[in-house]
């Protein structure tokens, strides 16, 4: 299989594998899975460091004893929207390893193109 950063970084090369190999690979649906993938991941994280950060306030403000409340309903719904992010991007890594797993390897170029081994 194909790593994806390769697949991005030779698409036009993957394209003529596939092509020549005569898949029927998406390889359009494919980059858009890997991009949306990875915006998906970089949400989560800001996320995530979002939620930190309103944690250590939150316990700031337990500690000099004044109401957290707020805080604490605004990290709950920062938990919930980590929780479907995070089921998107299972689902979108699962539908890219579908689609990868169809994906041909590159041939050399010393290899000609034909239907038969000759």
């Amino acid at each position: 299989m194909l790593d994806l950063k390769f697949i991005r970084e030779n698409l036009d090369l993957v394209k003529e594998a596939v092509k020549n190999k005569q898949e029927k690979v998406d390889l359009e649906q494919l980059v858009r899975l890997d991009a949306r993938r990875r915006d998906v991941l970089k949400e989560v994280e800001e996320l995530k460091h979002e939620r930190n950060l309103a944690s250590q306030e939150i316990g700031r403000l337990k500690r000099e004893g004044k109401d957290a409340q707020k805080e604490i309903s605004k990290m709950q719904t920062v938990a919930e929207n980590i929780k479907n992010l995070d089921e998107e991007v299972k689902n979108n890594e699962n539908k890219l390893s579908e689609v990868l797993s169809w994906v041909p390897n590159v041939i050399h170029p010393s290899v000609p193109v034909g239907t038969s081994e000759k």
